[in-house]
């Protein structure tokens, strides 16, 4: 009767094992935890969705980049490398160059199933002036300089002189200028600020800045303009299928809460660990997230094909390869 009682107690403990352990993912975020970008995951992890499907997350703070800087690589194509990435995380959250550039590079080993964009009429960039400046709209800007924000990078500084060359302004006489530190209340060694959520609805309610041109990539190059995606290894979704389909469910789950609850999706926001700001009292501008059956593939298509055209990814990528 004993032995019985031992079998079934050790029989219990096996079970309970089982059913409590939990499957890590590895997920990179190329921008900090509270931006806009991040808000689905954020949403998600909040409100105990992984941990409720049985996944604990990991290295959700190490931003994906710095496992590259490191090796002293300078450029967008050198340190956009699948192979390296997909052996470090499992899902990366990046910026639609970054992705564009790991296809090219390396093509088939992240699959985007998400994806953040802007539009003219929801839009998350724009150019910012000091309030005592002269200038009334863009087209008066015709030499000095435009201050980007610490996230930029080469990608941003050839979409900016492509503005600059729809508006007919001579790019020549234009100096741009990428700030690892960006002293926003020095305004005499710049001219223009290009800034993105939530840094603009920060700037703007420090009284000091007016906006000169809102959302100006989806206005003068074209609309919607995607902003990023999240995207999986092609290693995990082959090694762990199932879990996949968790993490997509799960991302869904929070673009669909965040859809229907805005108020209550901010106020969970504003809870961010690392957050320095209130989100509902600075009434940032949410971005508006893509399911994968909502991608606007002709949009992906010329948006890539315009990267390609500015020398940003080594080769044409096709977006029904990149979903394939």
């Amino acid at each position: 009767m004993r032995m019985v009682i031992v079998v079934i107690c050790l029989l219990n403990a096996v079970i309970h094992i089982k059913v409590n352990a939990k499957t890590k993912v590895r997920i990179g975020l190329f921008n900090s935890l509270c931006k806009p970008d991040n808000e689905p995951f954020y949403l998600a992890r909040s409100m105990g969705w992984f941990q409720k499907e049985g996944i604990d997350i990991e290295n959700t703070n190490k931003d994906p980049r710095t496992f590259f800087r490191k090796k002293n690589h300078k450029n967008l194509g050198n340190y956009a490398n699948g192979d390296l990435y997909s052996s470090k995380f499992d899902v990366i959250v990046s910026g639609r160059a970054r992705l564009y550039a790991i296809e090219s590079n390396t093509p088939q080993r992240f699959k985007p199933f998400v994806a953040n964009v802007q539009t003219t009429v929801n839009p998350a960039y724009a150019f910012l002036v000091n309030k005592k400046s002269h200038l009334k709209n863009i087209q008066e800007f015709t030499k000095g300089t435009i201050l980007l924000d610490n996230n930029s990078g080469r990608a941003k500084r050839k979409l900016i002189a492509q503005i600059l060359e729809k508006l007919k302004i001579n790019i020549k006489l234009i100096k741009i200028q990428i700030s690892s530190i960006v002293d926003y209340n020095n305004h005499s060694n710049y001219d223009l600020l290009y800034v993105r959520e939530p840094q603009l609805s920060i700037l703007l309610k420090s009284g000091k800045y007016r906006i000169l041109d809102d959302g100006p990539v989806s206005k003068y190059i074209f609309s919607p303009w995607v902003m990023g995606f999240a995207s999986m290894s092609q290693s995990f979704l082959n090694k762990k299928p199932s879990v996949a389909k968790k993490i997509v469910k799960i991302w869904n789950r929070a673009i669909n809460y965040k859809r229907t609850h805005k108020k209550k999706s901010r106020h969970i926001l504003n809870k961010c660990g690392k957050i320095n700001y209130n989100l509902e009292q600075l009434n940032i501008r949410s971005f508006i997230f893509w399911k994968k059956n909502e991608f606007n593939l002709n949009n992906i298509q010329k948006q890539i094909n315009l990267y390609f055209k500015l020398g940003l990814i080594s080769r044409k990528v096709s977006v029904k390869e990149l979903l394939k």
